[in-house]
């Protein structure tokens, strides 16, 4: 998961503005899943290629991203596709909450384990 996350957090970085926030967060959800979201303040990615954007090789232009080449694969997002797939979960593409930007939704179940119907107590050493 270290990198799904790495991988969104760069793609990120990639296409905020300079100074711009980034927020990540995460929270339980419902039926032991973790929910977790990066939001950047880039351009955004047209709704009609979020889906896309998890091909291998795929590179969605971002709304009013006509500048410059950003440097990439295009793999980045379908390895982090899956990974979390790979662990049960889904990854999907909204708008960022402030209407600017891209905000990337991971859905992940826990992973906690029950021994007898209890939370399992796991030892260090």
């Amino acid at each position: 998961m270290a990198e799904v996350i790495y991988v969104l957090l760069e793609n990120a970085a990639k296409y905020s503005p300079s100074g711009g926030v980034i927020r990540l967060a995460a929270k339980p959800d419902h039926q032991d899943m973790v929910h977790l979201a990066i939001e950047d303040q880039g351009p955004g990615i047209l709704a009609e290629l979020r889906e896309r954007v998890f091909e291998k090789f795929f590179r969605a232009m971002r709304d009013g991203d006509s500048s410059s080449h950003k440097p990439g694969t295009g793999m980045g997002l379908a390895i982090a596709k899956g990974i979390v797939e790979a662990h049960g979960g889904r990854i999907w593409i909204e708008n960022a909450s402030d209407s600017t930007g891209t905000r990337v939704v991971v859905l992940l179940p826990t992973g906690d384990v029950e021994i007898n119907g209890e939370p399992a107590k796991w030892q260090t050493t």
